[in-house]
């Protein structure tokens, strides 16, 4: 790969980038690094991998891999908990991102939004271990939202809930190595093949599984959507539904596509798309398309003030008005996709499924033949929604508080 510009000009935007996407998310962490080979070289060949001892049921069981690292070579692993139903659900983690020394080794100061100093990439250079999950277990993490069993109304309730930590700093994309001169080591933007690594395991473990679900928050919702048909490949003829929170593939990407080409991300687009390697906001009609069965699902803020920094936009009104034009016009004529669109700043849902969306909707007041326009405020419960999609509610569909 080239060398990055790391100017001004290229590297502050990206610093303002990375506070977003690093700020609001439960720090937790993917990998694998995997030296020279490729993501087409360990892809299709899943008997050479035992499946997962799985542990009790709903009792969280990790399970180191050998060959998965993080960011400076740390094996890494992923986490299983045990449901009662046939379904399975995959969350890939979010926590920033990096594509060279500078940014890798940087961390955002304490901050209104971070609450602390925040690595600009989680876990890259520390590495996210078994006792990295006990700690965060032990302190409450993995409890809340798709993963707190004990909420009625959580769709995911009773599945198999696996989780993949983020500690690659490449959104699960990436499939090569760098050499970081300045401090003599070798950098893995491995988060693809670890994921590769992983459904060697996971797919012979859940052989009668009903349908999956793949999901992800912030970086993982990134992720998501550009490993979606890599990993319905590795499942394949199982019905595989996507989940993409907080994550939207904008058009305009000036800081998120620095790290595209040091990641090798382009080898994880489909090859029947080639529209898709030009831009990759063509997946979202790609996949449509060609997994008419399956759903898909896009969660945001209207201003989430993550994403707006990264894309170098105001929360309001330039981030708000090109969420509005990009669910309308990329998600809206997909008749597959739906989104969920809340009002506000914030960022990521799927630990809080309480979240909700208040959309106006228009009545009409009929006087003398003609309508008389009146606008009638409507709730929808996140955790409701998500029922409908999990169910094939044909009632389903795109909720938006954009006016």
């Amino acid at each position: 790969m080239g060398q990055i510009d790391c100017s001004g000009r290229a590297l502050l935007p990206w610093l303002a980038t990375s506070l977003v996407l690093a700020a609001g998310c439960v720090s937790a962490d993917d990998a694998r690094g995997a030296g020279e080979d490729t993501a087409s070289d360990l892809t299709g060949d899943f008997a050479d991998h035992a499946a997962p001892s799985l542990g009790p049921v709903g009792q969280w069981q990790w399970h180191d891999v050998p060959g998965a690292v993080c960011g400076y070579g740390q094996q890494t692993g992923f986490a299983v908990n045990v449901g009662t139903g046939s379904d399975v659900m995959i969350y890939l983690e979010g926590g920033g991102l990096c594509f060279d020394e500078i940014t890798c080794a940087a961390a955002v100061p304490s901050t209104p939004i971070t609450g602390g100093a925040t690595a600009l990439a989680s876990y890259f250079t520390d590495g996210f271990t078994a006792s990295t999950f006990q700690q965060i277990l032990s302190g409450g993490g993995y409890s809340t939202g798709i993963f707190d069993r004990t909420l009625p109304n959580n769709p995911f309730k009773d599945s198999t809930l696996i989780y993949v930590p983020y500690c690659t700093g490449d959104l699960h994309t990436g499939s090569t190595t760098q050499w970081f001169f300045l401090n003599q080591r070798t950098a893995h933007f491995a988060g693809l093949q670890d994921l590769d690594l992983f459904l060697a395991m996971i797919v012979p473990a859940f052989p009668d599984a009903s349908r999956v679900t793949l999901t992800g928050t912030s970086a993982g919702g990134f992720g998501s959507v550009l490993a979606y048909d890599h990993v319905s490949a590795a499942f394949g003829d199982k019905r595989v539904d996507l989940v993409t929170d907080s994550g939207p593939l904008l058009w305009i990407d000036p800081i998120v596509s620095h790290g595209f080409p040091v990641w090798n991300t382009n080898a994880l687009i489909p090859a029947d798309c080639p529209q898709c390697l030009q831009n990759y906001t063509h997946l979202y009609s790609y996949l449509s398309a060609k997994y008419p069965a399956s759903r898909f699902a896009l969660l945001s803020h209207d201003q989430d003030l993550v994403i707006s920094i990264g894309y170098l936009m105001l929360p309001f009104p330039q981030f708000y008005l090109t969420m509005n034009d990009f669910t309308r016009n990329t998600i809206g004529p997909n008749p597959n996709w739906k989104y969920f669109v809340a009002g506000g700043t914030g960022h990521g849902f799927l630990y809080n499924l309480r979240e909700s969306s208040t959309e106006q909707v228009q009545h009409c007041n009929w006087q003398f033949g003609l309508c008389f326009p009146y606008w009638v405020p409507v709730t929808t419960v996140l955790a409701d929604w998500l029922t409908q999609l999990v169910t094939d509610d044909p009632s389903w569909r795109s909720v938006s508080s954009i006016l």
